[in-house]
């Protein structure tokens, strides 16, 4: 990886991440894949949402340690928003909450998500 801030490395594979982002007084859902990362820790990923179900290429204001999901979840979450279906309730309420990065400036998050896939 290199060591200057603000050259990105691919990330192979890709990660996943599952957010809600403050919006103003609404709150949009966000599936990411995280494709680059510098190592400052920042992340560029396409973001998927009912807004831009086929993606946005665009900063990751959060990384895979805290936010990971599983990538087969976040393929059929994916794919329900491409066929404008929402969210399953229950899942989008286990999602940790960020206040929106234009409104507050770049930030960096990192609290454990469960969604991760259990090993047997």
């Amino acid at each position: 990886m290199s060591t200057e801030k603000g050259t990105f490395v691919r990330i192979n594979p890709p990660r996943y991440v599952a957010f809600r982002e403050a919006n103003g007084s609404s709150i949009l859902t966000v599936i990411a894949r995280l494709e680059a990362r510098d190592c400052a820790g920042h992340h560029l990923g396409c973001w998927f949402s009912e807004v831009a179900p086929y993606g946005d290429f665009r900063d990751v204001p959060v990384d895979a340690d805290g936010y990971g999901i599983d990538e087969s979840i976040a393929v059929d979450l994916i794919r329900r928003l491409r066929n404008g279906q929402s969210l399953p309730g229950p899942i989008v309420e286990l999602l940790p909450k960020i206040p929106n990065a234009a409104e507050t400036g770049t930030i960096r998050l990192t609290p454990r998500l469960g969604l991760a896939k259990r090993r047997r």
